[in-house]
C-alpha cells in the first residue's frame, strides 16, 4: 500500500498546479485536456490564410500554424495522459510558436535577410529547448523571456504601418481576460474548484489560442507588405 500511494503522490505532480483533479485513465484532467485541443483547432483554422502568401511571410505562416497544432497536442498529452516527455512538449511547443512569431516580427521591423531570420529563429529555440531539457523547472523563466520577445517585436514592426486592428483588438483582448482568469484559477487559487466541470485553466486554453491565432494574423498584414 505504502509503495502504491507514493506512486500516485508521483502521478500527481503533472498538472498539480492547474486545478483540475488528477485522477487515472488515459485523460488524467478531462476537461484541461479537451480544451487544450483548441490549439489545434486554431492552427487548422489558420491553414488558408498560411497558404496564401509567397516567400518567407508563407514559411512562418506555416510555421505558426503547425506549431498551434503541435502545441495543442503537447498540452493534450499533458493533461491527458501524462506520459514520458509531455510536459517538455507542453512547455515548449507553445513557447516556441511565440518564437517563431516574435522573431519574424522583428525581423521584419529590422530588414533582416532571411538568412539571419532562419538562424535567429533556431538559435532562440534552441536556447529554449536546451534550458527547458536542463531546467525543466524553469518555465516561468523561459516564458518570461518569450513574452519580452513578443513585445519587442511588436514594437519593432509598429513602425512600419498599423497593424490589422480588429485581430489586434481581438488578441489584446483575450490577453487581458485571460491572463486573470489563468491567475484567480490556479490550484488553491479564488476560482479553483478541482472536482468542477468548469475550469479556468480550459478557458485559458481557449483564450491563449485564440489571442495568438488572432496575433499572428493581425502581424501579418505589415510583415507582407514589408516582405523582402
Amino acid at each position: 500500500m505504502r509503495y502504491r500511494a507514493l506512486v500516485f503522490v508521483d502521478l500527481l505532480t503533472l498538472g498539480e498546479g492547474d486545478c483540475e483533479f488528477v485522477g487515472g485513465g488515459w485523460l488524467a484532467q478531462p476537461t484541461n485536456a479537451i480544451s487544450s485541443l483548441a490549439y489545434a483547432a486554431v492552427g487548422f483554422l489558420l491553414v488558408p490564410w498560411a497558404l496564401s502568401p509567397p516567400g518567407r511571410e508563407r514559411v512562418i505562416r506555416i510555421l505558426t500554424a503547425a506549431g498551434l497544432v503541435v502545441t495543442g497536442l503537447g498540452s493534450f498529452m499533458y493533461h491527458g495522459s501524462q506520459g514520458p516527455g509531455s510536459q517538455l512538449a507542453h512547455d515548449l511547443s507553445f513557447l516556441l510558436v511565440l518564437v517563431v512569431v516574435s522573431v519574424a516580427n522583428l525581423a521584419t521591423g529590422m530588414r533582416w535577410s532571411d538568412r539571419t531570420l532562419a538562424g535567429a529563429i533556431l538559435a532562440v529555440g534552441a536556447s529554449f529547448t536546451l534550458l527547458l531539457v536542463v531546467a525543466p523547472s524553469a518555465t516561468n523563466v523561459a516564458a518570461a523571456g518569450a513574452i519580452a520577445l513578443v513585445g519587442a517585436g511588436d514594437v519593432s514592426i509598429h513602425r512600419l504601418g498599423p497593424r490589422h486592428m480588429p485581430w489586434y483588438a481581438v488578441a489584446i483582448g483575450c490577453i487581458v481576460v485571460a491572463v486573470p482568469i489563468y491567475v484567480l484559477s490556479r490550484t488553491g487559487a479564488w476560482w479553483c474548484d478541482p472536482a468542477s466541470v468548469f475550469q479556468g485553466h480550459a478557458a485559458w486554453h481557449i483564450l491563449g489560442a485564440v489571442a495568438i491565432g488572432s496575433y499572428a494574423v493581425a502581424t501579418g498584414s505589415i510583415r507582407i507588405r514589408n516582405d523582402r
